[in-house]
C-alpha cells in the first residue's frame, strides 16, 4: 500500500529532501507503516550463529533506524541486550506496547531512552538522531543488524552513517547488514535510495570486511517501472 505525503499533510518536498522532522511526523500521521514487517525476518534466525558465534554469550545488539521491528523482541528473548535507534518515539512506544511490554524513560542530553521493565526482556531503545547518539555514556556494542536502514540514508551521509556504527561498536563485531538496490522508485515512499554493491562498498569498505551472503529478489517493491530491478543484498561484516 503506498502512502502519499499529500494525506500526510506534510509540507511539498522533492523525493530526497526528508528531515528527522517530516520520518517522525511519518509516523505520527501514517495509517499504515508499509515498509513494517510484523514478523521476524526469516534471514536473521538463518544466521543467528553469524550474528552470535560464541556459544553462551550475551551480545549487546545495534539496531540502527529500528523503527519497531519485531526481530529486536526476537533477539532480547534469546537473552541479549537490545539497543535499538530510531527518531520516531512513537515508533518505540508502539513496540513495546505492541509486545505487552512495560518500561520507563530516562533522558541522556537530547536523547529521550525507553528501557524495557518487562522481566527477561533487555531492551534500550534510544530516541533521537542516529547521527548525534552520546558519546561518553554508549556502551559499545559487539553485534549489529542492519535490515534495510541504509536505504533511508542521503548517499552524502552513507561514510558517516558507517563511521556512527564504527564508533559504537567493539573491535569484534559481527554485522549483519541488508541493503536495497533498485531502479525507479521503491514502492511504498517516504524517500528511499538505492544501495547497490558498488556503493556499500564505497560506505563501508575503508572500515569493513564486506562478504556478500545472499540475494534476494524484491521485485514486487516496485511499481510502474517498465523493467523492474529489486534486489535485497546481505552482506556480513567485520572490521579491518
Amino acid at each position: 500500500m503506498s502512502v502519499s505525503t499529500d494525506k500526510l499533510d506534510l509540507p511539498m518536498i522533492t523525493d530526497h529532501d526528508w528531515t528527522t522532522d517530516h520520518w517522525k511526523k511519518f509516523w505520527n500521521s501514517a495509517p499504515v507503516i508499509p515498509f513494517q514487517l510484523n514478523e521476524f525476518n526469516p534471514e536473521l534466525l538463518k544466521r543467528e550463529k553469524m550474528l552470535f558465534p560464541i556459544p553462551d554469550k550475551k551480545y549487546r545488539v545495534l539496531f540502527p533506524l529500528c523503527g519497531k521491528s519485531y526481530d529486536m523482541k526476537w533477539v532480547a528473548d534469546k537473552g541479549h541486550t537490545v539497543i535499538g535507534v530510531d527518531c520516531s518515539e512513537k515508533a518505540l512506544t508502539d513496540f513495546f506496547n505492541e509486545h505487552g511490554m512495560t518500561f520507563v524513560v530516562k533522558n541522556d542530553g537530547s536523547f529521550k531512552i525507553l528501557q524495557s521493565t518487562t522481566a527477561g526482556c533487555n531492551i534500550m531503545l534510544y530516541v533521537g538522531d542516529f547521527f548525534n547518539l552520546p558519546s561518553a555514556s554508549f556502551e559499545k556494542c559487539d553485534a549489529v543488524f542492519d535490515y534495510g536502514s541504509v536505504i533511508a540514508i542521503k548517499p552524502e551521509e552513507r561514510r558517516k552513517y558507517a563511521d556512527v556504527i564504527n564508533k559504537k561498536t567493539t573491535r569484534d563485531v559481527n554485522y549483519l547488514l541488508c541493503a536495497f538496490d533498485f531502479n525507479g522508485y521503491m514502492d511504498p515512499k517516504p524517500p528511499t535510495y538505492a544501495n547497490s554493491p558498488v556503493m556499500v562498498v564505497d560506505a563501508f569498505g575503508d572500515i569493513f570486511n564486506i562478504k556478500p551472503i545472499l540475494d534476494v529478489d524484491r521485485e514486487r517493491y516496485l511499481r510502474g517501472v517498465p523493467k523492474p530491478v529489486a534486489r535485497e543484498h546481505y552482506y556480513y561484516l567485520t572490521k579491518k
